[in-house]
C-alpha cells in the first residue's frame, strides 16, 4: 500500500527534489477543509501562504501518490524538511513546540491502493480582522523586498493561480496587488517591484 501527500499550494509545483523522484502519479482531489490566504510565512518574507482555515472555500487540491516501500517516517521527514527549506540535510521531524504539523487526512474520494494521506499544516496568524484583501496585498507586496527571489507573495500568488486555487479573498487579493502596483498582471507587478529592488 502507498501513502499518498495531499497538495494544495506550493507543493503541487515544487515538491522537492527528494520527494519528486517518488511520486508515481498524482489523483486529482480537493481539500476535505477550507483554504485561505491566512498565515504571513517568515520564509517568503513575511507573503501571505495557503493554510486550513474554519470557514472559507475548499480547492482544488492532488494527491501525490509515493512509491509503495517508502515508509511512513521517511515521507514525514521529507515532507518536513520541504517545509522548512532543509531539503537534502539530516533534519527529522520534531517534537512539539513546531511550527509545522504533519497530519493524516481523508479526502471524500481515494484510491484503495493508498494507505494513508499525509499533509503539512501551518496555523494561521493573521488575524480575522487583518484578513481583507489590502492587507494581503501590503504583505504580499513587502514581501518582494525582503525574501529570497521566487519565494516572495506575488509569485506565490501566481503560481496558487496557475494551480487553480481561488480562495474567498484571491480575485480581491490580485487586484488589490494590481490596483497599488499600477499595473494589469501579476507578472507586471512582480517584475516592477524586482526592478526597484535591484
Amino acid at each position: 500500500m502507498a501513502i499518498g501527500i495531499l497538495a494544495f499550494g506550493s507543493l503541487r509545483n515544487n515538491p522537492g527534489r527528494e520527494l519528486d523522484p517518488l511520486i508515481i502519479r498524482r489523483d486529482p482531489s480537493e481539500t476535505p477543509f477550507c483554504v485561505e490566504f491566512a498565515r504571513s510565512s517568515q520564509k517568503r518574507g513575511g507573503a501571505p501562504t495557503l493554510v486550513p482555515v474554519e470557514a472559507g472555500l475548499r480547492l482544488p487540491a492532488e494527491i501525490l501518490v509515493l512509491s509503495e516501500g517508502v515508509d511512513k517516517p521517511t515521507v514525514v521527514n521529507m515532507l518536513y524538511r520541504r517545509e522548512i527549506q532543509q531539503v537534502g540535510t539530516t533534519k527529522r521531524y520534531p517534537s512539539p513546540p513546531r511550527t509545522v504539523v504533519i497530519k493524516t487526512c481523508r479526502p471524500d474520494a481515494v484510491s484503495q491502493d493508498i494507505h494513508e494521506v499525509l499533509f503539512a499544516s501551518n496555523e494561521r496568524n493573521i488575524p480575522v480582522e487583518d484578513l481583507t484583501p489590502q492587507h494581503l496585498a501590503h504583505l504580499a507586496i513587502d514581501s518582494v523586498h525582503l525574501a529570497d527571489p521566487g519565494m516572495d507573495g506575488i509569485a506565490y500568488l501566481i503560481d496558487a493561480k496557475h494551480c487553480s486555487a481561488r480562495t474567498s479573498l484571491s480575485q480581491d487579493y490580485e487586484r488589490a496587488i494590481l490596483a497599488r502596483v499600477g499595473v494589469e498582471s501579476l507578472e507586471q507587478a512582480l517584475a516592477a517591484l524586482m526592478t526597484k529592488r535591484s
